[in-house]
């Protein structure tokens, strides 16, 4: 599995990405993450939205965070100030409030996980392009992603 799965997904932050394109003088705006299939309420849903750099890419931090209180089902994440630009979103269920995602042989990860477009989960890490979404801050944008539980991806 993939080492880069969500190794850059620890809140952290915001730092302007140069990939990341700023229109309407700089206009930020919220993403809402609504994040369903959560199994247990233990400590925090934790969401990045990366840049085309910065997805899956343990070396660069994505460059917007926000986190909730786990709850069992679903649990809504606000990730503030993000401004327009293409991004993809990665999520984890952070079952033990360390910000790292856990994970087991190989790599695999021991918390769900889940990502924008919902794109499956294989033996590697998703493309950032299968999971890019357009963002205007001028129009409200909610994402919804599964969590996705190993071995069942």
């Amino acid at each position: 599995f993939a080492s880069t799965l969500l190794a850059a997904s620890a809140a952290g932050p915001a730092l302007a990405q140069p990939d990341a394109a700023v229109v309407d003088g700089g206009k930020t705006g919220p993403i809402e993450v609504v994040v369903w299939n959560i199994r247990k309420s233990l400590g925090h849903v934790r969401v990045a939205i990366c840049t085309s750099l910065t997805f899956g890419d343990s070396h660069r931090p994505c460059p917007y965070h926000g986190d909730a209180p786990a709850h069992a089902g679903m649990t809504t994440v606000i990730v503030p100030d993000v401004p327009a630009g293409t991004y993809a979103a990665q999520v984890y269920q952070d079952d033990d409030d360390r910000n790292t995602l856990k994970r087991g042989a190989f790599g695999v990860p021991l918390e769900g996980v889940g990502f924008s477009n919902d794109v499956a989960i294989h033996l590697t890490a998703p493309r950032f392009w299968d999971a890019a979404f357009d963002y205007d801050p001028s129009t409200a944008l909610s994402l919804k992603i599964e969590l996705r539980y190993f071995p069942n991806f």
